[in-house]
């Protein structure tokens, strides 16, 4: 978890520093992070830092989850009983497992609501956790969720989507969020192809000094 970080701590690119408050006083919204298949909470290392920005700003938690079987999360024994043709019957028993345990961890908690954030499997079992426990969630925001379908409809920039610009400056404090547009969304994949096209040059560049290494 990352806890709210009290105004006399200071921030650094170092560490996390903050306090631990009562779980069960809360009442403002909160975040959970789920990470997805074979993983665990330390993919979002990089997201950290951001993370605990909000957190400090809004005085609220943030809890990175780990789900059972993965992470440092116990390994409980888990076999689907459903017969191989059964997808549904087997979807079901795995549905279960993964999300029912999201929802014992809550009552441990006692959170009232949560803001669940889901990155690929973790994305379609909060969809699945939020309907089955709607008055559990305050928002659902998915990350490339499995078992989600892309829109046809590319004409249009999504509404969820912001880009965010610098202040005049380069003065520290928080972003603006921009509504997306064609131009910006356009701008953003020409950044990416970009960095791919770097990234792809750099482990050329690798793979050629190791083979000369090997050569040697």
């Amino acid at each position: 978890m990352i806890p709210p970080r009290p105004a006399d701590v200071p921030a650094t690119g170092e560490s996390l520093s903050g306090t631990i408050h009562d779980h069960r006083r809360l009442t403002q919204r909160l975040l959970v992070v789920l990470h997805g298949y074979g993983a665990g909470l330390g993919f979002f290392t990089l997201n950290f830092p951001a993370l605990a920005n909000w957190a400090m700003r809004r005085s609220a938690p943030v809890y990175a989850v780990d789900w059972l079987g993965m992470g440092r999360s116990a390994r409980v024994p888990f076999k689907v009983k459903s017969k191989l043709g059964d997808t549904a019957g087997r979807v079901k028993e795995t549905e279960d497992f993964f999300v029912e345990s999201l929802e014992e961890w809550r009552e441990k908690m006692s959170l009232e609501k949560m803001t669940l954030v889901g990155h690929s499997l973790g994305g379609y079992f909060s969809a699945v956790y939020a309907l089955r426990y709607p008055q559990r969630v305050e928002r659902l925001i998915l990350l490339s969720p499995a078992g989600v379908p892309a829109s046809k409809d590319t004409s249009v920039p999504s509404e969820e989507f912001h880009q965010t610009r610098s202040l005049p400056g380069g003065s520290s404090g928080e972003l603006e969020p921009l509504p997306a547009t064609s131009s910006t969304v356009e701008d953003i994949k020409q950044e990416q192809v970009a960095e791919k096209q770097k990234e792809s040059w750099q482990r050329r560049l690798v793979n050629m000094r190791t083979l000369e290494v090997v050569s040697y």
